[in-house]
């Protein structure tokens, strides 16, 4: 699995990141809410994208298990 760098979507409430699974490329959204489980404040787009970084392994599994399952 290859992602590109991920940004903070503000219009959408949103971090993205593209990935690449085989023939498959898109782009996966993570809601801000699910980073105020892992942050202890507000989690603004900027903290976003830095948790999704500190727990990329785990976000880019849980994608592509995702994808798979389609």
């Amino acid at each position: 699995m290859s992602t590109k760098p991920s940004i903070g979507n503000t219009e959408r409430q949103a971090a993205e990141f593209g990935v690449e699974i085989g023939k498959y490329r898109g782009v996966v959204r993570v809601p801000r809410r699910v980073f105020q489980r892992l942050l202890p404040e507000r989690p603004s787009p900027e903290r976003c994208v830095e948790a999704y970084y500190l727990q990329r392994t785990r976000f880019e599994s849980m994608a592509e298990r995702k994808l798979r399952r389609r």
